[in-house]
Formats: structure tokens, sequence, C-alpha cells
């Protein structure tokens, strides 16, 4: 029962994702921090899901990499985070995301960002 549970809601909803034809844009952003004891680089793939102007699905990963030069340590840290995301004028957009934060504990963020 579970298996055609789980088959109608996969059916249902790829059917209503063909239906609306919402466009997928996909971006990566890149960061890098040096100094003298480590360096640490961030990427970001975020994919949104609907039409451009409206308000937008968001969802994105975010990977932390840091290498410690004193001792030779290396750290991988995972982020995970979803929320809405609307584009007001081309320098300026707003959204509320759901993500993690230190130790896996959730946290809610709203911006207006440029």
């Amino acid at each position: 029962m579970k298996i055609i549970l789980a088959t109608l809601i996969t059916t249902l909803a790829a059917y209503a994702q063909a239906c609306c034809a919402q466009e997928l844009e996909m971006s990566v952003f890149s960061q890098q921090k040096s100094s003298n004891a480590f360096h640490q680089q961030t990427v970001q793939p975020s994919w949104l899901i609907g039409n451009k102007g409206d308000i937008q699905l968001m969802g994105f990963t975010q990977i932390i990499r840091t290498q410690q030069y004193l001792d030779n340590s290396q750290s991988v840290e995972q982020l995970l985070g979803f929320g809405v995301h609307q584009q007001i004028t081309p320098f300026l957009y707003t959204q509320v995301v759901v993500t993690e934060q230190d130790g896996g504990q959730s946290a809610v963020k709203v911006g207006v960002e440029f």
C-alpha cells in the first residue's frame, strides 16, 4: 500500500510540474578566503523553480571546505536550505529561507538584498 501511495504522489507531482511548465534556473556561487592559518572555499549551488518575476521556490546546498595550515587538518561542512525567492528588479530581490545553523539547528532567514 505504501509503494502504491508513494508512486501515485510521485506521478501526480511530475504531472503537475509538466502542466505548469515552470522554468528551472541554477546558479553556482563560489567564495574563497585565505590567511596564514587556513584556507576556506565555499561553493553554493542554488536552484530557482518558477516564472521569473513571480514568487519562485528556492533550494540550495552550501559546501564549505576548510584546510588548516598549522595542524594540516581538513574539514567539510554541508548545509541545506529551501524557501521562496522573488526577483523584484534585476538588482533587488526578497527571500525567506529555512536553513541549518551550526549543530544542525534550524534557522529562518528573511532578507531584502541587492
